[in-house]
């Protein structure tokens, strides 16, 4: 395998990685929005918005949930 090769394939590692990133970032942020429809929806919806973001139940155990509260306070009415 010559550097070209090598170096291309470090790049495409990195393009996944960072889509990857911006993907979980994107999947954290949309739970703002779940929580205001979380509010106002029917038993079914709530059902699936629960069930969506039951994963992130495990940011309660982080130093991230504070900021995170914080930010789903600003969606909360």
């Amino acid at each position: 395998m010559d550097r070209t090769d090598e170096s291309s394939q470090k790049t495409s590692l990195t393009v996944v990685i960072l889509w990857v990133l911006a993907a979980l970032l994107l999947y954290v942020l949309s739970l703002g929005p779940a929580v205001r429809l979380h509010q106002n929806s029917s038993a079914t919806t709530r059902q699936v918005i629960e069930t969506i973001y039951a994963p992130l139940e495990l940011l309660r155990h982080l130093p991230l949930r504070v900021p995170l509260e914080m930010y789903l306070d600003l969606w909360r009415k």
